[in-house]
Formats: C-alpha cells, sequence, structure tokens
C-alpha cells in the first residue's frame, strides 16, 4: 500500500467496542424513560397531621403516571417547603413497584399574637407558620406586648421593637428545650424590665428583665 493509504486506517478494536458501550448506554437510559414498566403507581405521605393531603398534591402535582426515573426528588421537596406548616420533606423512590414515599417534618408551633386583626402561629425561631387557623391556638401561649406591623409566611417575623423580638424568641426557645411551652399559657413581654408568663394556669411566673432568663426559668 501507499504511504497515503496507510494512513486511512480502520478504527481499532477499543474504539469500536467502545463506541457499542456508549451506544447501549444511551439506548437503555431511552427505554426506561419511555417505557410504562418503571411508571408511578403509588404516591404515599407520611407526617402530615396538620397540613392537609390536597395542599401537598397541589405542590407536588400528579405524580402517578410519570416515569420513576425522569422525577426530580430535589424538586418536589423544595415545592413542598413553600407550605408554611413544612419545616422538612424528603422524597423516596421504590423501583417495584414504582412508587413515591413523601415524607413531612411539620413545623412547631410555640405561640400565637396578633396581627392586623390576624392570628399568627410562629415557631420557636419566631417563624411564622400560619394564619389560617390550622392550629389549635388553645394549646398554645398567647403573646403580649409586642407589635408585628407585618409579617410574609414561611418568613421570620418583624417586631416594632427588636429587644423584644431577642426577648421573645429567647424565651420561647428556652420553654421549648426544657419541654414547658405546652403548660404555659400566656407570655407577657409589655414591659421588658416585667417579663412573665402563666405556667399550668396556676402560677403567675415573675421574671424580671432578661438578665439571666435561662437561669430564671
Amino acid at each position: 500500500t501507499t504511504p497515503e493509504c496507510s494512513r486511512c486506517a480502520v478504527p481499532s478494536g477499543g474504539s469500536c467496542a467502545a463506541a457499542v458501550i456508549a451506544a447501549a448506554a444511551v439506548l437503555c437510559v431511552v427505554l426506561i424513560l419511555m417505557t410504562p414498566l418503571f411508571n408511578i403507581t403509588e404516591v404515599r405521605v407520611e407526617g402530615n397531621n396538620v397540613v392537609e393531603l390536597q395542599a401537598i398534591k397541589e405542590k407536588i402535582g400528579d405524580a402517578i403516571g410519570s416515569n420513576l426515573f425522569a422525577l426530580r426528588s430535589s424538586r418536589i421537596e423544595k415545592k413542598l417547603l413553600e407550605i408554611s406548616q413544612i419545616s422538612g420533606a424528603e422524597v423516596k423512590k421504590k423501583m417495584f413497584p414504582p412508587s413515591l414515599t413523601i415524607t413531612i417534618e411539620e413545623s412547631r408551633p410555640a405561640a400565637y399574637m396578633l396581627s392586623g386583626g390576624s392570628v399568627i402561629v410562629v415557631d420557636p425561631d419566631l417563624i411564622v407558620i400560619d394564619d389560617s387557623g390550622h392550629y389549635e391556638t388553645d394549646s398554645l401561649p398567647s403573646v403580649s406586648g409586642i407589635g408585628i406591623p407585618s409579617y410574609t409566611l414561611n418568613s421570620r417575623l418583624t417586631a416594632d421593637s427588636d429587644e423584644k423580638e431577642e426577648v421573645l424568641e429567647e424565651l420561647l426557645k428556652i420553654l421549648d428545650k426544657d419541654k414547658l411551652l405546652d403548660r404555659v399559657t400566656y407570655i407577657s413581654i409589655d414591659d421588658l424590665s416585667d417579663i412573665r408568663f402563666n405556667f399550668d394556669n396556676r402560677l403567675e411566673v415573675l421574671c424580671g428583665s432578661q438578665v439571666e432568663l435561662e437561669r430564671k426559668i
């Protein structure tokens, strides 16, 4: 052969094998995404006590019939966190039968207060988790002495006093850590030199100022 012809080499065996494997991999992916064998047949939701199932369905859409592998768990989890009563969500996939299990972690209510005629419920971090009456406020302490000019669901409330906001957060976290919140009837921070709360609907607890609040409680 001439030198020119010798340079027109046929692809080596290794290159052919790699091309075949790549093509097979692409074909497998296409088949997995297109075959009804992996279409979701069931969606289970666990851990929702306050959050209504309908609200969850509205966020995730109708997953039944969707391809298990085409559906992104992280996207569903992100959408669920848009619901203010949800603080955490985990989506697990099961191949046989193709199904989803969604585990919900609901926000923990800590107290409630009034804002512009609405009853708002906050968690121990002062995140506003409800203003629609989902939570039974009889089991939560009411808060007086703090003004809430405006608020946004799923966001930390902004009070009319930074100091009172700080005191309320500290107090709620201490009571929550010591598992006392469900026994507190109301919290008063009308006067920051005379912080007080009612315990067990029978004891008026006088804390004085914020100084050494945790030790006092």
